[in-house]
């Protein structure tokens, strides 16, 4: 879960690790917001449960609030600053595809002996908007198989709480 958590927030701000040349998106600073993907993965598996705990899984949606993240303009800037501001040392971004509406790429992390590979693109609206879409592959996991999940990123402030500034 947030593994899945982590590559939602590093797709808004990814680090160009090919030879293609990062372009920044053209979204502002500050707080934002988006679905949690948990919710489409929940959601996924309802089918493949028995009935008896569909009800437990829909009580779980209810309870997955929206998550939250903090982008700086050294984020939009420079991607790698928010990969190294989460800490996220197991984790290499190749980007495809940049312009200033459309970043294209692979986020590929690799820790525990499990590794996952997600293609993913955000297509910006406007500026406070982002379509997110991604095909996550975790088939080294022992249930994983490839996931795909779309959300829709909001611009909500530009100021983020304290206790989400790093």
């Amino acid at each position: 879960m947030k593994k899945i958590l982590f590559i939602l927030l590093a797709c808004l701000t990814s680090n160009s690790m090919a030879n293609v040349k990062y372009i920044p998106i053209t979204i502002k600073a500050g707080l934002w917001e988006y679905e949690n993907p948990a919710n489409k993965i929940l959601e996924e598996t309802m089918s493949k449960v028995p009935k008896q705990f569909r009800s437990l899984i829909k009580g779980q949606i209810k309870q997955q609030k929206p998550i939250r993240a903090c982008i700086s303009s050294k984020d939009i800037k420079n991607p790698n600053h928010y990969i190294h501001k989460i800490r996220a040392k197991h984790c290499s971004v190749d980007i495809y595809k940049s312009t200033d509406t459309l970043l294209d790429g692979n986020l590929t992390c690799d820790k525990s002996n499990q590794k996952t590979s997600i293609d993913f693109t955000l297509d910006v609206i406007n500026d406070k908007e982002v379509i997110i879409g991604s095909n996550i592959d975790t088939s080294d996991f022992s249930d994983g198989g490839p996931t795909n999940i779309s959300s829709k990123a909001i611009w909500k402030s530009d100021s983020c709480p304290a206790s989400m500034k790093k």
